[in-house]
């Protein structure tokens, strides 16, 4: 579960991700293209997404590349 910046906690389809970037609250990019910014920082939810993987699993290895520095400059939702 995670926190919109409303404060309303909603539940995120993990499959979905593509990237989780940061800075005070973290980005996410889904693969449809969609942004969600959240509460939560970018390692947070980062380690949510390792735990659930680990639990079916999955390798830990492709989720190393799903976390990245915001880039300066870098076009914000």
């Amino acid at each position: 579960m995670l926190t919109r910046l409303s404060g309303e906690p909603f539940f995120l389809n993990p499959f979905l991700v593509e990237v989780v970037e940061g800075g005070q609250e973290a980005v996410i990019t889904l693969v449809t293209g969609k942004r969600l910014r959240v509460v939560e920082r970018k390692e947070e939810v980062a380690e949510r997404l390792r735990a659930f993987f680990l639990e079916l699993g999955a390798p830990q290895a492709p989720l190393r590349s799903l976390v990245r520095p915001a880039e300066e400059g870098e076009d914000r939702p």
